[in-house]
């Protein structure tokens, strides 16, 4: 009976506060706990720094990282256990890699960009349309607030 190996993702965090050995160290130790239940690692990306939507286990930044690896379903339960014992991990999602393909849409479909003309517009139109709309940019507004608390540490 021959074992099939599955392709796997896994995604996870570290808190901001790691130094860059402290994180190349995590990062070997997560390569070495996937090589120990009989997995290999196809594809490593180091998605780099970014901020997190809201706060987990007191960190509002990490580091973001996504490695691709070949396993057994047995040992890659068993990996996923590991991790979940990690107290370095501040979170992390283990999923099947598969091909998501939509049947429904052409290829044709898919390959071709409709391009929309944008409107050109002046700055004072576009405040005078926010003031009418009471619409605001959430992103511009977590910008402020970050900046306003910057200041203030």
């Amino acid at each position: 009976m021959t074992i099939v190996n599955k392709e796997y993702e896994i995604f996870y965090f570290l808190p901001i506060t790691f130094t860059p050995e402290e994180v190349s160290s995590i990062r070997e130790k997560m390569a070495a706990t996937i090589a120990k239940f009989g997995g290999t690692i196809t594809k490593e990306e180091d998605l780099g720094k970014k901020k997190l939507t809201f706060t987990i286990k007191g960190a509002r930044h990490g580091y973001y990282f996504l490695l691709h690896f070949t396993c057994p379903p047995q040992g890659a339960t068993k990996v996923d256990q590991e991790i979940k014992l990690m107290p370095e991990i501040i979170r992390h999602r283990l999923v099947i890699k598969e091909e998501y393909k939509m049947p429904h849409v052409s290829n044709a479909y898919q390959a071709t960009e409709k391009s929309v003309p944008t409107p050109t517009a002046t700055p004072q139109e576009i405040a005078k349309a926010e003031v009418e709309t009471g619409k605001v940019d959430m992103q511009e507004l977590d910008r402020k607030i970050d900046e306003l608390l910057l200041d203030n540490i």
